[in-house]
């Protein structure tokens, strides 16, 4: 069984968590560490279980609350090496340093229960992804922030 919540959606502020059999997973951090850690209690998951923090792309309503989150939590953030290289350039201190590890799209990686591969969509960032994630048999697909939907993001999906 998967669970899937959207903690939040849109300009404001970007963040899904999904767990299975304990280990879970964020999707971006476009909102404040306290307000994640608060949906995550009020859907009964827990920010214990979360095995990592994968990262779609650098615009801040995707990584806004990284810099905070990443402080307070042992957790490994992932991103692909465009991410990683505009986020090097933002003025504030989100400490790159701190547990960050690379993933190139179209090359499937493990996270505890979670099979995860990214692949590429199309948007004014530096190198965006949306995301497969596969655990217990169920597959879901995550694409955020596409201008449009081209034929290699449907095959993904």
């Amino acid at each position: 069984m998967i669970e899937i919540a959207v903690l939040a959606s849109g300009s404001g502020g970007n963040a899904i968590y999904l767990e299975s059999g304990g280990d879970a997973l964020l999707i971006d951090a476009g909102i404040s560490r306290l307000q994640i850690e608060r949906r995550i209690s009020d859907i009964g998951g827990s920010m214990e279980n979360v095995r990592a923090l994968l990262v779609s792309h650098e615009h801040s309503d995707h990584v806004k609350g990284m810099p905070v989150l990443m402080k307070r939590n042992p957790f490994p953030a992932y991103m692909t090496e465009g991410t990683l290289r505009a986020l090097s350039r933002q003025p504030w201190d989100w400490a790159p340093d701190s547990r960050v590890e690379m993933f190139r799209a179209l090359r499937p990686f493990q996270l505890g229960a979670w099979a995860v591969r990214a692949f590429p969509t199309p948007h004014d960032a530096e190198e965006p992804v949306g995301f497969i994630l596969e655990a217990g048999g169920i597959r879901v697909g995550i694409a955020t922030d596409m201008g449009e939907i081209r034929q290699e993001v449907v095959s993904e999906l």
